[in-house]
């Protein structure tokens, strides 16, 4: 799945996705191809990414997320990689 995140300074990452994993106000949701369209409110906390190469870790304070037709774009107030 094309996949973008975002912060207001610059792109964290640009590429392919597996799952995305995140934490919303509900409880951590993941995404993959075929998923319903949504957007979402993310909490703050981790997020892992999922890619045909390995995993990426990284934190948040939280931010939004929009998925529709294999595409995800996360947009992050801040970002941290763990």
């Amino acid at each position: 799945m094309k996949t973008q995140i975002l912060t207001p300074e610059k792109k964290v990452f640009d590429g392919d996705v597996v799952v995305l994993t995140v934490p919303t106000e509900s409880g951590y949701i993941s995404i993959m191809d075929n998923h319903i369209p949504l957007v979402s409110a993310i909490s703050a906390g981790k997020i892992t990414v999922k890619t045909i190469e390995g995993q990426i870790f990284l934190e948040t304070d939280g931010g939004v997320l929009e998925t529709h037709n294999n595409e995800l774009v996360v947009i992050l107030t801040k970002c941290f990689k763990k």
